[in-house]
């Protein structure tokens, strides 16, 4: 296992719906993903991975160790939460 990707799982109220839906794909080196891309700074996608990667170490530091999904509207629109 390299940790190059990081899969964050749907938010469902059940985990068997929790189970059949997609789960997002985050970059585990954000600093290889810049360079790849050629982008000078974080921002969009890039700035989310960044804050992905303090959530899971706030939440690695903490005795009770916490889940973190992502939630996706119907319309597509996506937010990350722990």
């Amino acid at each position: 296992m390299s940790f190059l990707l990081i899969r964050v799982p749907a938010y469902a109220v059940s985990r068997t719906r929790r189970l059949m839906k997609r789960p997002k794909l985050y970059w585990g080196d954000v600093g290889l993903a810049l360079h790849l891309s050629g982008s000078p700074e974080p921002s969009g996608a890039f700035l989310e991975n960044l804050v992905l990667l303090d959530l899971l170490v706030w939440r690695d530091g903490r005795q009770e160790r916490g889940e973190v999904l992502h939630w996706r509207t119907a319309t597509g629109r996506r937010w990350t939460s722990s």
